[in-house]
């Protein structure tokens, strides 16, 4: 754990100059210890371990998608369209984002 704490307070004080030289050289570290531990495994163990390394990534990644909500709240990454339906009210379309009062129902449903 000290060398991932170290590596964390290395990216945390870097400059914004210094970010991505920073990151870059972090990674670089890191992609070695991975690849080191990787050839010393046995195929079986490796597999697995590889296994464990791509779930850890995809984790990584959903954490910086940038998308994110609250306990009783929904994140979306892309777009939705909601529409009301029978007498139901929406009024809010992600995309350009757009919020709004929906169009009164029809004759055949007001």
């Amino acid at each position: 754990m000290d060398r991932l704490d170290r590596s964390a307070a290395e990216l945390e004080s870097a400059t914004p100059e210094e970010s991505d030289s920073v990151r870059a050289g972090v990674a670089a570290s890191w992609r070695t210890r991975f690849e080191d531990l990787l050839e010393e495994l046995d195929e079986p163990d490796r597999q697995d371990t590889a296994g464990q390394l791509r779930e850890l990534v995809a984790l990584a990644q959903q954490a910086t998608s940038g998308v994110s909500a609250a306990d009783d709240g929904i994140a979306i990454g892309g777009s939705v369209d909601l529409k009301a339906d029978h007498g139901s009210v929406t009024g809010l379309r992600m995309g350009d984002v757009a919020i709004g009062n929906p169009p009164p129902p029809g004759p055949n449903l007001g």
